[in-house]
């Protein structure tokens, strides 16, 4: 068996391409819906059609970070360059007119948190660039930097996802630390869904959930390993930050199309979630 993107041989019992990431045709899992109509190809920055099946519960394998960052670094070395230009003026537009009113006319200023909201309000917007960019580069698209503002496309959609989401994570948080992180990794992949699948905020935290039941602890191992990754990056003069910041987003990337294909038919009606059923052959994350 070789894989159909890029032709590399694969091992019989192989479910993804160790090359290019891509997923393997294997039986008993119902196939990928059809692509989004046209007329939402533009909401949706124009990813390419995810490849692939889609399955119910089918545990993550082990090894799974390691995977996630061999196949990431496999695609960010392809469109490395435009991420970081795209991060360095993301980096530019949230970070800069605060710092420079902050030295010009002190933290005291009156409007001082005018703009700081103004520029958390950017950020917002602004991320899902990433989101798209990083969709794009795992399927073998071609990353544009206009994708960076891919996000002012779906305003509302970003809106809701990302106060509705904040806001739950936060409740989370109050009933203690557990709580909060355990809602945080069961949304997480909220925008991920805004994008690929073209659902509004409320339905993609909705999604998130069920997509997330069972590979939550999957999804914390990667985040802790994330975490040290951009760290080193910070440590190495903090350039090494800008490199390892848009590397993160391909890595993220990644495993929602790893997520997608372990248990994405819950949410296309094969074999849908209720309650707090758990997936078969899963432990819950």
């Amino acid at each position: 068996m070789i894989c159909q993107r890029c032709g590399v041989p694969l091992a019989p019992d192989s479910r993804f391409c160790p090359k290019c990431g891509a997923a393997t045709l294997f039986s008993g899992v119902p196939s990928y819906p059809p692509p989004l109509a046209n007329d939402l190809s533009a909401l949706t920055g124009w990813i390419p059609p995810a490849p692939g099946p889609e399955g119910t519960g089918i545990p993550s394998p082990p090894g799974m970070v390691g995977d996630c960052i061999r196949t990431g670094w496999a695609v960010f070395q392809r469109e490395g360059l435009v991420l970081v230009g795209m991060y360095l003026v993301y980096t530019i537009l949230t970070a800069a007119p605060g710092y420079t009113f902050d030295h010009v006319f002190g933290d005291d200023h009156p409007f001082n948190i005018t703009i700081k909201l103004g520029t958390a309000a950017l950020s917002m917007f602004l991320y899902p660039g990433f989101i798209v960019a990083g969709l794009k580069a795992v399927r073998g698209g071609k990353v544009e930097f206009t994708d960076l503002f891919a996000g002012f496309r779906r305003l509302g959609a970003v809106l809701a996802w990302s106060v509705l989401g904040g806001i739950a994570t936060a409740l989370g948080m109050l009933f203690l630390v557990l709580p909060g992180i355990i809602v945080a990794l069961g949304l997480s992949q909220a925008g991920f869904l805004v994008f690929d699948r073209g659902v509004g905020g409320l339905d993609s935290l909705k999604a998130s959930w069920k997509l997330m039941i069972g590979y939550r602890w999957s999804f914390f191992l990667l985040m802790l390993t994330l975490v040290g990754i951009n760290v080193l990056g910070a440590l190495a003069l903090c350039v090494g930050f800008f490199v390892t910041a848009p590397l993160t987003t391909v890595l993220l990337a990644v495993f929602y199309e790893r997520v997608r294909q372990w248990n994405g038919a819950v949410l296309t009606g094969g074999g849908a979630l209720t309650g707090t059923d758990e997936p078969p052959g899963v432990t819950a994350g």
